[in-house]
């Protein structure tokens, strides 16, 4: 009896465990698919040019949806129909529905447009998308270098210049076109100019479309073969040289129908001009238009905390001449030298974009409510004029904590920008004084050498005895010397950057002083001199640094 059920009851077992496994896997994608469904829009560009089309795409996530309306898109006219596409996955044990839908718009006149809310039934009910801006511009006209032969020939290629003239770092398009009023077989490129005194980028995303010209009453169909995002490096005239393409003309008489030509184009001329003088302080040295975005990570906390400050930069600049912005955040704040988190360039339709994500680290000095507003100067070419960015206020309210910090908050030279009033009274005496003792200590070793010259003792650098080396006269008084010049300089950077005896090391100077805008390069040098201080009083050096070491600090320290 057993035996007889023993097969039906395996089978009961399995049909069981089955419907265990299915009913565990309702459970599990239930949630996923009953979850609350996003419905959005996305849109390609948020400014595009004239007769340029873009997409807009119409998203819906967690849901499956049923009788999708698009809006109005009033004058953006769609070119040609939608396109629909969906998605199923299941990552990790999470289930994930999404469903699309694509327009390609395309405006005809410049001026603000929105798209409005595109409408789809999800779980049973209908939801819709927010609406959505988008920004046409005039298309940016384009120079032509003058080819006498093209009016009257049946095709030729031109490069192009967006503008004959510019400045160092702002962005020019140069553009080879194709002229043509006869049929033609391909159109392939052979050589490009060499672009000597310009950074290039060669630009994969512009309008190939098909357009017509009229020149000297003769109607001509132009295209676009190829472009470079240009960016001058220094003033002064700049030839762009020739381009060739070579492409096929229909020729009856030959026996395959197509004659080979090849096309050269004429030099273009770009004028850089010097950027106006004298720059405004703070300059970041970004040429073009910016924009930017600054945000925090906290809005309270305690003097022994820290703030990030997080700004995001965007423009159509030379990203590689745009230093790293000056932040001063009052007397409140020490601000440290901003890191890069993020870089990246990308291509708009009419130009190539760079955005730069920085994070800076400031440490408040007092308990407080602290306001501060930052500021990026930059150089517009199209005002012709140095213009500010400037974000909200930043406020942070700061709290006292458990290890306070003594700081004079009247006193604003720690973080005081440049162009501001000194408030340290005795840097130029400090100065004088520095020189006087190191002029006086040259002059008595240049005494002490013309002495032992005429009562004939023999000046040598080092001497010899039982095998150890025995540190001469002087070397002895460089060694002395070199001690005054490190004592000067020591107490010259306690006093200028307000530096405790205990913080006084090579890397608080290194960061206090480009905080304040000294290269990196000058301050390397003021270290080394430092580290040819140490030696000499502590192992001995060549007295013939000295002369060079003492410039380099008067040098560095003038600057400060």
């Amino acid at each position: 009896m057993v035996r007889r059920n023993l097969p039906l009851f395996i089978r009961l077992l399995r049909m069981k465990n089955l419907r265990i496994l299915v009913l565990l896997f309702v459970c599990a994608t239930t949630p996923a698919w009953s979850q609350n469904p996003v419905f959005k829009t996305e849109i390609e560009a948020e400014e595009v040019a004239t007769g340029t089309p873009f997409t807009v795409t119409f998203t819906l996530e967690g849901a499956e949806g049923k009788r999708f309306s698009p809006p109005s898109f009033g004058q953006l006219k769609p070119a040609g129909g939608v396109s629909e596409s969906r998605g199923f996955s299941i990552i990790n044990g999470k289930t994930s529905v999404k469903q699309s839908w694509t327009y390609t718009l395309e405006a005809r006149q410049p001026g603000d447009y929105t798209i409005g809310s595109a409408l789809v039934t999800a779980n049973g009910r209908q939801i819709s998308t927010n609406p959505v801006r988008v920004k046409v511009t005039e298309r940016k006209s384009f120079r032509s270098p003058g080819t006498p032969s093209a009016t009257g020939g049946d095709v030729f290629i031109a490069g192009e210049l967006s503008t004959p003239a510019a400045f160092p770092g702002q962005q020019v398009i140069w553009r080879l076109t194709l002229y043509t009023r006869v049929a033609i077989e391909g159109a392939d490129l052979i050589s490009l100019p060499s672009f000597d005194g310009l950074f290039s980028r060669e630009r994969k995303r512009f309008d190939q479309r098909v357009n017509y010209q009229t020149i000297k009453g003769t109607k001509y169909a132009v295209k676009v073969l190829h472009e470079e995002a240009l960016f001058p490096q220094s003033s002064g005239e700049v030839v762009i040289g020739e381009a060739q393409v070579r492409v096929g003309l229909q020729n009856e008489n030959s026996f395959f129908g197509v004659k080979p030509v090849t096309l050269t184009s004429e030099p273009a001329r770009l004028r850089v001009n010097p950027l106006p003088e004298p720059a405004p302080e703070g300059f970041s040295g970004g040429v073009g238009a910016f924009s930017w975005e600054v945000s925090t990570d906290t809005a309270a906390i305690t003097t022994d905390g820290a703030i990030t400050l997080s700004v995001v930069l965007k423009g159509n600049g030379d990203a590689r001449r745009f230093g790293k912005p000056k932040l001063y955040a009052g007397p409140a704040f020490e601000v440290f030298e901003p890191s890069i988190q993020e870089e990246e360039t990308f291509e708009s339709l009419d130009e190539v974009i760079f955005t730069r994500k920085m994070e800076y680290v400031l440490l408040p000095k007092a308990a407080g409510d602290h306001e501060f507003i930052p500021q990026l100067v930059y150089f517009n070419p199209d005002s012709n004029r140095y213009c500010s960015l400037t974000s909200s206020p930043v406020r942070v309210a700061v709290s006292q904590g458990q290890n306070a910090r003594q700081v004079d908050m009247t006193d604003s030279r720690t973080e005081e920008p440049e162009g501001k009033s000194d408030s340290f009274p005795a840097a130029e005496w400090l100065l004088a004084v520095l020189l006087a003792v190191s002029s006086a200590i040259i002059l008595i070793l240049l005494y002490r050498r013309k002495r032992k010259k005429e009562q004939g003792i023999p000046v040598t650098p080092v001497q010899i005895s039982h095998g150890e080396r025995t540190p001469s006269t002087s070397e002895i008084a460089s060694a002395a010397s070199y001690g005054e010049l490190l004592g000067a300089l020591q107490s010259f950077l306690r006093a200028r950057l307000n530096i405790p005896v205990a913080r006084l090391n090579r890397e608080d100077v290194y960061r206090q002083l480009t905080s304040r805008g000294l290269s990196a390069e000058r301050v390397s040098e003021l270290i080394t001199a430092w580290d040819d201080c140490e030696m000499a009083v502590y192992a001995g050096a060549a007295p013939d640094k000295f002369a060079r070491d003492r410039e380099t600090i008067l040098s560095v320290l003038s600057d400060i």
